[in-house]
């Protein structure tokens, strides 16, 4: 079974579509309309590293989004994750195992509780250079 710790946490920015309702524990990244956010799309450098894992699920267009930038957290799994392995950011915001290499990956931090393609895992969520 997931749990959470509560850590770091932002709470100002916005939902700009209901779309959002069942994207809780997927990652998001701010969006280019001011004060909105938008599914995180991976961890491409062209794109943008993903700041957090979304904690609520904003039901309407403007509510509250709070998102995880550090702490341990729920996590949606795109793929099977491993206990003690690294995970990333997959193109739909959920996380997937990291095995690839290179300057277009981030490790984000490591899974504390494995989980299948489809449950949620628990990840400790930790901020990381993203520059490089």
């Amino acid at each position: 079974m997931s749990y959470e710790i509560k850590g770091f946490t932002v709470g100002t920015l916005r939902a700009p579509t209901t779309a959002f309702g069942n994207r809780q524990f997927y990652g998001v990244n701010a969006s280019s309309s001011e004060g909105f956010i938008k599914v995180a799309v991976g961890n491409a450098s062209s794109s943008g590293s993903p700041m957090g894992i979304l904690q609520n699920a904003p039901q309407v267009v403007g509510e509250a989004a709070e998102i995880m930038v550090m702490g341990v957290t729920k996590a949606f799994a795109l793929t099977a994750v491993s206990a003690g392995a690294n995970f990333i950011f997959s193109t739909s915001g959920a996380i997937a195992s990291s095995t690839a290499a290179g300057a277009l990956t981030t490790h984000w931090g490591p899974v504390l509780e494995s989980a299948s393609s489809g449950e949620l895992a628990t990840v400790l969520l930790r901020p990381v250079d993203r520059s490089t």
